[in-house]
């Protein structure tokens, strides 16, 4: 009892413990051939007690209910808030591949502020707690206090750079980090400290800078003698942000100087609200200076409201989806007449397709480049990322039908994610359809973005819960631990496993769950570049970072935030590679452009000449760029599109050199790619492109696996912010342990022929 009380202890204190090792070596029971026990008069199933009816005891745990899955985009409020958050959790896990472009000079040092201690994490199988009321225990405004100066004290509280580097025109994202979560909980906070009412969160979030944000709130009045709205607001970002207020001038831009997204742009116009209470929360969030928030306080006060108690974020083993056709209900005739369209191809096809349209009395015509005025354009040989100039503009005329002829790589996430932002056009891929059957897709009454056609026979894709039997479910033997999926695999001290994406987030997490079941080796290519040493060893996290930065005269922001992401990065590189060695796994890490095919293809024809094998590979890099399709270049969508398709091609051609081609190939995709998301086109479609690129490598097994979020382990993917907002939108995390194991079992015990799966704690 005092081993375990003390392991008990360390996990309610956020140590991460895992327990599985205490099972090895015991008595292993095959549970496919053993024969089948007498059945007990009750069970106890992992969490659950049950009788031998199936009863659940009166006071015992209650299983979460299953969540009915649907395709229809209206019918699932919480699936596009889900992919949005994880995508903005991926920034955390590629952050060595992004590299923000910021310019701020500041001045003088100032105190550092504390920051918030994170969130406790609830480790429980059921839906996420509903929120309690209770009375906020935020400092309220004083009288004297201006909101600007609550505005950057909030900020500074929640980033950890001190108020006197938060300018109030320093743009929160761009100088300061602080991403769209991080302005959100900003805004909550100022509202909670602000006493707000009403007003939309996500709109006070677009504030970008301090001022923006104390311009929304308004001006309070001025009692005797007190500081100005400015001044708090300054201070609110100084807090949520880290920097010292005299760095934060009024007309910084919120997200282009200092980083602060959206999100955190709303934590900080709620921590106005409560300091100075008064103030639009909605308004506020919207102001992209300090000064602009500091304008919008206004100069009412009125006493802060109660504010929502925070709900504990849920951590629970993912679940699995197989993405399987479903038939839909057959096209009519369209009834098109005297509409305009436009054809976007040549050749026999395109005359086909314009015939077609004319038959049913449309005006149609046929060109190579988009032009306004038609009601709709149809695709017939879009090859993304070059493509999307071309839809762009067909987007920008906002037409009743985007169709494009499929099937072509990415075109499905890409579709997925433009239903998402134009919900007034029908955007569709069609595959398989002749012309006859593309002009029919004109006349369906359903929303499907994906519509697979076989003759007159129409069907979409719908993600359906699928686990991979008992053993996988059960676990192989009493340990469940992952050791019976290695050996299942084939992997052994022998083995030799290539990871791709750096030594960081997810990649780390299932290379130390290999390193701890099959000790294999494990090659881990990523760029982030290693320095000799750490060059402040005694700084332990990021806001000691930057203090210590600051302290070596070094004013810029952007300069601090790019040194501080990069110094993070190598530790966390430098940790995995000591805890896979501690594991008992030989490591080594290459830093290596994935967009250089060159170099890939050196590195891996290098490792397996020096070990005479390569046993599998997993491939995580890529980038993020958020964008609507209207803000979206060209250049950026091109970034994002080739970093992940393109270097997963690269790699995946970089096998063909080998003399024996690895047994396995793991593709780490997203949750995008499967449902899509408002302003990640790009991010979609190349996730969606690793489908078929993994569809089409010619030997061992290809898998996708389209991630839904994970929660952090050790300071891992998800920050504290993105936390405590998960766990207000209702969305579990998927548990790290879990998460690892679950794709050790995807390729134990999954199908060979299942070339996408989707794995998520949240159904949808």
């Amino acid at each position: 009892p005092g081993f375990l009380g003390a392991l008990a202890r360390l996990a309610v204190s956020g140590v991460p413990v895992e327990t599985g090792w205490l099972f090895r070596g015991r008595d292993a029971v095959d549970a496919g051939t053993s024969p089948r026990p007498k059945r007990p008069g009750w069970t106890v199933d992992g969490h659950l007690l049950r009788t031998a009816d199936g009863t659940i005891p009166a006071g015992a745990l209650r299983p979460a209910e299953q969540i009915s899955l649907g395709s229809s985009p209206a019918e699932q409020p919480t699936s596009e808030a889900m992919v949005a958050d994880f995508l903005r959790t991926s920034r955390e896990m590629i952050a060595a591949q992004r590299d923000v472009l910021l310019g701020f000079l500041g001045s003088s040092e100032a105190p550092t502020v504390v920051v918030p201690e994170r969130p406790k994490v609830a480790l429980v199988a059921s839906d996420a707690p509903k929120a309690a009321l209770g009375a906020s225990d935020a400092p309220k405004a004083t009288l004297g206090r201006s909101v600007l100066e609550t505005v950057v004290a909030v900020i500074g509280e929640r980033t950890g750079y001190p108020v006197e580097m938060i300018e109030p025109d320093l743009d929160l994202e761009a100088d300061l980090s602080v991403d769209s979560i991080k302005r959100a909980e900003i805004a909550g906070e100022l509202a909670a400290r602000l006493g707000l009412t009403g007003g939309d969160v996500e709109e006070f979030a677009k504030a970008r800078t301090a001022a923006a944000i104390a311009d929304l709130v308004g001006t309070p009045q001025q009692p005797e003698a007190g500081t100005s709205v400015l001044e708090t607001v300054v201070a609110v970002i100084g807090e949520r942000t880290g920097y010292p207020v005299d760095m934060i001038e009024p007309d910084l831009d919120l997200e282009a100087d200092l980083s602060v997204d959206s999100i955190k742009r709303a934590e900080i116009a709620g921590e106005l609200t409560v300091r100075l209470g008064t103030g639009d929360v909605e308004e506020l969030a919207k102001a992209r200076t300090a000064a602009g928030i500091a304008e919008l306080l206004g100069t009412s006060h009125d006493e802060p409201r109660p504010v929502a108690a925070e709900p504990e974020p849920v951590v629970i083993a993912p679940k699995r989806y197989v993405l399987t056709e479903v038939e839909l209900a057959p096209a009519g005739t369209p009834d098109i007449a005297g509409r305009r369209f436009l054809v976007l191809g040549s050749g026999t096809f395109a005359e086909d397709v314009r015939g077609e349209l004319e038959t049913h009395g449309a005006e149609a015509e046929t060109a190579e480049e988009v032009r306004p005025g038609f009601d709709g354009y149809l695709f017939l040989d879009p090859v993304l990322p070059t493509a999307f100039p071309r839809y762009q503009d067909a987007l920008a005329a906002h037409p009743r039908w985007l169709l494009s002829a499929g099937p072509a790589e990415g075109l499905r996430g890409f579709h997925r994610s433009v239903a998402r932002e134009y919900p007034e056009t029908l955007t569709r891929v069609v595959e398989g359809a002749d012309a006859a059957g593309l002009v029919a897709e004109l006349s369906t009454p359903d929303r499907e973005p994906v519509v697979i056609r076989r003759g007159t026979t129409r069907h979409g894709i719908q993600p359906t819960e699928q686990d991979l039997g008992p053993l996988a479910t059960n676990g192989a033997g009493p340990a469940g631990d992952g050791v019976a999926e290695a050996a299942a695999i084939g992997l052994d001290r022998e083995s030799v496993v290539l990871l791709v994406g750096g030594a960081k987030g997810i990649t780390a997490r299932f290379a130390r769950t290999l390193a701890a079941t099959a000790r294999c080796r494990i090659e881990l290519l990523g760029r982030t570049a290693l320095a000799a040493e750490d060059e402040y060893p005694q700084a332990k996290d990021a806001k000691e970072l930057r203090a210590a930065l600051i302290a070596t005269d070094l004013r810029n922001p952007a300069e601090i935030e790019r040194a501080v992401r990069r110094i993070t990065g190598e530790r966390e590189v430098r940790t995995t590679l000591a805890e896979l060695e501690a594991l008992g796994s030989p490591v080594r890490y290459q830093s290596v452009d994935i967009l250089d095919a060159e170099a890939v293809h050196r590195a891996v024809k290098e490792i397996h000449a020096e070990h005479g094998r390569l046993d599998g590979i997993v491939y995580a890099a890529g980038v993020i760029e958020d964008k609507l399709v209207a803000d979206k270049t060209a250049e950026s969508f091109t970034r994002v599109y080739s970093t992940k398709a393109d270097g997963a091609r690269t790699l995946l051609e970089a096998t063909a050199d080998l003399p024996d081609e690895p047994k396995f190939v793991v593709l780490f995709g997203s949750i995008a790619a499967a449902l899509g998301n408002r302003g990640q086109t790009d991010y979609a479609a190349a996730n969606d492109a690793l489908e078929t690129l993994g569809r089409r490598w010619p030997a061992g097994r290809a898998v996708t696996v389209h991630w839904g979020p994970w929660a952090p382990a050790a300071g891992g993917m998800v920050t504290a912010e993105l936390m405590r907002d998960y766990a207000r939108r209702g969305i579990a995390l998927i548990d790290p342990e879990e998460g690892a194991l679950g794709l050790l079992r995807e390729l134990a015990w999954g199908r060979a022929g299942t070339a996408a799966v989707v794995h998520t704690a949240s159904g949808w």
